[in-house]
This record gives structure tokens, C-alpha cells and sequence, in this order.
């Protein structure tokens, strides 16, 4: 493999909706690396070869140290540098696409993201994935290939993790139901009474457990997947803004306009016209 190494590229509409995805992958060794931003879309994993990389998000600020990686979501504000002083260097990778999506929900529903594990594992498939980028223009299912298996990884370390705590039965299953609960009012009010009683418990005990487990409260994850559901309509209906948001529930057209500026920076009709010339391309 070649240092020093980077690869960026931009996917297809197709490849965006189909496959696993990298738009950047590389190595970084750079003295006073730092990165501190509210949101960016897509996945990162961060495997450590030398040296001390620190990542904060969702209130929680993770050391990892060589032979770790760290797997997180940055469609949430986040921050990861260097330990001053101490030379450095990652090997990291972009994770996008529905399937790294999917994935993801699993290993958030396991264990709340960021999530730090312990794997020569995954520093190979990374290796593995820059070697193959290296040979030149690289084949794109293939390399889908190669992502999903760095998924893969992340998710049998999660498990294990969870194993090793005795937690994996109870809390799967609780994990299960307010997954469960969440999707089942895409299309129906956020209220948070409403979705503590289709899982049996209080709003307090509900509240307390769902934000342990995601990271977030769950009516703000309810309003995340319907913002991803009202996406999905903008792009692929001819339905009105304003009838999107009444499907899925939003008091005012305002109100839905707010949430989901506030969450992709665009308005539903700009993101629209935005997506829909990206398609035409």
C-alpha cells in the first residue's frame, strides 16, 4: 500500500441508492489534525495505527489508542484531533449508501454511537480497501463489497461487546420494540406518551432508557426518520409540500418547513428542486 494516501471521488445517483459507498478514504498523519463540524452525511470509521486520536459526540468524548477504531455518525455534530503532542496516524473511511444505513441502525440499536471497539480486523479490510483503490479506477460493486464487510465488522464487534456485558437479550428486545415504536408514527403525531405506552413503560423510564441506548430522545429520532420519509416523498412524488407534511403529521407547513431546514440545511422545495437536477444529470 502507498503512502500517503487519499481517495475522494463522487457516486452516482445510482450508486447512492444501490450500493455501499465510499466519497473519501485515506490515511492521516498530519501534527494538529482537527476536525469540528455540526454535520457532514456519512459514516466514519477511524482505525488508529499509531499514536492517540480523541472523537467527541453526543455528550461523550472517547480516547482511542493504536489497535482501536472508532465507528460514528456524522449527520451529528461531532469532533475528533490528534492528542497534542503525540505523533499520529489513522486510516480512515467514508461508509454511506441504504445498506450501510441499515447496518448502522443495527449497531446504534446495540450499542450507542460513537461506538469504540478493538480489531486487527478491521485495519485489515481497510488496507484491504486502499490496495484496491490504489490499482486504479476501482470496480464499483467490488468495492461495495469490501465496505459492507468493514459494516459487517463493526456489527460483530458490537455484538460481542454486548455479550461480554450480559445485556444483548433485554436490551435487543427493548432496542426491537422502540425501533418498532418509532416507525409505527412516521405517520402519526410526536408524542412522546404515545410512543412510551406502545412499549409498556413510562414517559420518564422511556426517555431515560431510549437516550442510553440512541444517543438522542426518541421524539427527536422520530423527527429524524420523518424527515428521511419526507425526503423519500420530495423526491420521488409530485405530491405538495404542504400535503407532505400533513402526511406525516406536522402541525403547520411552517412548522415542517423549520424541522426540516433545521436538519438538511434546505427547504423542502429547494431540496427538491436540488435532488431532482442531481437525477437529471
Amino acid at each position: 500500500m502507498k503512502e500517503p494516501f487519499s481517495h475522494f471521488v463522487e457516486p452516482s445517483e445510482f450508486i447512492r441508492a444501490n450500493l455501499c459507498f465510499s466519497d473519501g478514504m485515506g490515511i492521516e498523519c498530519q501534527g494538529g489534525f482537527l476536525i469540528d463540524r455540526g454535520y457532514f452525511d456519512n459514516y466514519l470509521v477511524m482505525y488508529v495505527e499509531e499514536g492517540v486520536l480523541f472523537h467527541e459526540q453526543n455528550g461523550r468524548k472517547l480516547r482511542i489508542v493504536q489497535g482501536e477504531y472508532v465507528f460514528a455518525d456524522l449527520k451529528f455534530p461531532h469532533k475528533y484531533y490528534f492528542e497534542q503532542g503525540v505523533p499520529s496516524k489513522i486510516y480512515w473511511s467514508h461508509l454511506n449508501g441504504g445498506v450501510v444505513e441499515e447496518v448502522a441502525k443495527r449497531v446504534n440499536a446495540l450499542c450507542p454511537l460513537p461506538f469504540q471497539a478493538r480489531s486487527s480486523q478491521m485495519r485489515d479490510r481497510l488496507v484491504d480497501c486502499f490496495s484496491f483503490v490504489q490499482q486504479g479506477v476501482p470496480e464499483e460493486f467490488s468495492l461495495s463489497q469490501m465496505l459492507y464487510g468493514i459494516m459487517l465488522t463493526v456489527l460483530q464487534n458490537c455484538r460481542e461487546a454486548q455479550y461480554q456485558k450480559g445485556k444483548l437479550g433485554e436490551l435487543e428486545e427493548f432496542d426491537q420494540k422502540a425501533e418498532e415504536a418509532i416507525q409505527r408514527h412516521i405517520y402519526r403525531p410526536a408524542d412522546l406518551e404515545s410512543l412510551a405506552a406502545f412499549v409498556n413503560m413510562s414517559k420518564y423510564h422511556f426517555c431515560r432508557l431510549y437516550h442510553s441506548r440512541f444517543g438522542v430522545s426518541p421524539v427527536k429520532r422520530l423527527m429524524q426518520e420523518k424527515i428521511r420519509t419526507a425526503q423519500l416523498h420530495l423526491l420521488y412524488t409530485n405530491d405538495k409540500v404542504e400535503s407532505i407534511g400533513e402526511q406525516l403529521a406536522f402541525s403547520s407547513l411552517s412548522y415542517f418547513s423549520k424541522v426540516f431546514k433545521a436538519q438538511t440545511g434546505l427547504s423542502p422545495a429547494k431540496y427538491r428542486e436540488i435532488m431532482r437536477h442531481r437525477q437529471d444529470e
